[in-house]
């Protein structure tokens, strides 16, 4: 408790507000996940566990707005088992001229649920201020028992089934590790999406100054992102595939499909996050492809500013209902 109450309040390079320093310093005490080390499964699964817990308001949270159905489908890339699906549609609304997005959680790539809050009181947000919308959270599998690509044919695999939507009521949205599975899974499918990559983590080498300055915040520190990233891309024996390091990052992809699309893109990004770094390097690197981008960045911590300061919530959803969510 002491650590994280220090690197918390006290970080010597990170000047949070109050509440930003409170909320670091509880996902520090109940994740634990600067505890999660490769030869620690045990730390892992306690920060599984503590995961769902934190998702636990889900059910109270959407059963206010939506109807809940669980989809499985069969797989349409790649191999292993059916691709689950949570579609959400409002409440008394079954239209299929409604917007869809396909949200993609975060964790690392090695936790979190499609049940996922965070995302739910995102899209809550967006619902509030533009009107009736759906969207299907992909449950995607994880590292260390999965490897790299086995989460972006996950995406795939729903996106071809796209619940019986038109594309052009489809749009994309995913929060830090989310957005490495949803960027792969277009580059994959040559068929770019209005997307909003929020806080997103993109780069294996993790040589960025925003990883020196701020990898010891709880809320998202480099020590559990450098396990992360080792499962995701290792050979059977636990040594890194230097092949899959280079084809998992974004900051190496070929991102000229999306001159074929003109299509629009929303960055977000945070001041005091580890990832601040590889995230204004996707932003450019896709406007340089000729995206449409918008890259906005809030001062805080990671997944934190559009919670904690009004101003920039105001700036993230004028942006993503204007240029991202479909009519």
């Amino acid at each position: 408790m002491g650590n994280s109450f220090w690197q918390s309040c006290c970080h010597p390079h990170a000047k949070l507000n109050r509440l930003d320093k409170l909320v670091n310093f509880l996902l520090g005490i109940s994740l634990k996940l600067e505890k999660v080390t490769p030869n620690d499964k045990k730390a892992l699964e306690q920060s599984r566990r503590a995961i769902e817990r934190s998702n636990a308001g889900y059910e109270k949270v959407v059963d206010e707005i939506w109807q809940v159905e669980e989809k499985t489908f069969e797989r349409l890339s790649g191999s292993g088992g059916p691709v689950k699906v949570l579609f959400h549609r409002p409440r008394g609304c079954d239209r299929k001229s409604l917007p869809l997005v396909l949200w993609v959680h975060g964790g690392g790539m090695v936790l979190g649920s499609y049940r996922d809050l965070w995302g739910l009181r995102f899209l809550k947000l967006a619902q509030g201020r533009h009107g009736p919308i759906c969207f299907a959270s992909i449950q995607y599998r994880f590292a260390p028992e999965f490897k790299f690509p086995a989460a972006v044919d996950d995406f795939v695999s729903a996106y071809r089934k796209s619940l019986g939507y038109c594309t052009s009521k489809i749009s994309v949205a995913g929060v830090s590790a989310g957005c490495l599975v949803a960027c792969h899974g277009l580059l994959r499918l040559e068929r770019w999406l209005p997307a909003a990559l929020l806080y997103p983590m993109v780069d294996p080498t993790m040589s960025s100054e925003s990883h020196q300055l701020f990898g010891t915040l709880p809320s998202c520190p480099s020590k559990f992102l450098r396990t992360s990233w080792d499962w995701l891309l290792s050979d059977g024996d636990g040594n890194v595939r230097e092949d899959l390091k280079k084809d998992a990052n974004l900051l190496e992809s070929d991102f000229s499909v999306l001159g074929k699309f003109n299509n629009k893109i929303l960055v977000a990004t945070a001041s005091c996050d580890c990832l601040r770094d590889e995230g204004r390097e996707l932003a450019k690197k896709l406007a340089e492809a000729g995206a449409d981008v918008t890259a906005l960045e809030g001062h805080g911590s990671h997944c934190l500013p559009h919670l904690l300061d009004s101003d920039f919530r105001d700036r993230i959803y004028e942006s993503y209902l204007r240029n991202i969510l479909p009519g």
